[in-house]
């Protein structure tokens, strides 16, 4: 067996996801056949799939970014890392040195978890939304 099919076999495309969904849906309105609504219903019962198993595959320091993005909504690159650190200090974690801080990030990014975009400010600060 190649890889790629072993790897199909471990971990279904969202797209599978989205047909059983959308399945169930039918069958819940006593339907013998799946209508374009019940892909629509299965699709968005679906979107965040992808980015949960992503997540679950991460460090629990990138969720903890992940999370504090998605508290604040908008954040700027220094008022994370000092919330970061503020709540790594509640929960009695160690923090990660500010370099790795760059890099995680740089990780969610690269994933598509995290956006980011230039803040109007002097130096190289972003700031950091959820996509």
């Amino acid at each position: 067996m190649k890889m790629q099919q072993f790897e199909l076999l471990n971990a279904p495309p969202p797209f599978f996801q989205i047909l059983k969904n959308a399945s169930y849906y039918a069958e819940k309105d006593m339907r013998k056949r799946i209508e374009l609504k019940d892909i629509k219903a299965g699709y968005s019962s679906t979107k965040n799939l992808e980015k949960t198993r992503l997540l679950d595959k991460l460090s629990s320091h990138h969720r903890l970014f992940y999370e504090l993005v998605k508290k604040k909504k908008e954040v700027n690159s220094g008022e994370l890392w000092k919330i970061y650190l503020s709540e790594c200090k509640r929960l009695g974690k160690q923090p990660i040195a500010l370099r790795t801080y760059s890099e995680y990030m740089n990780r969610l990014i690269e994933l598509g978890i995290v956006h980011w975009d230039r803040a109007l400010v002097r130096g190289k600060v972003r700031i950091f939304r959820l996509n």
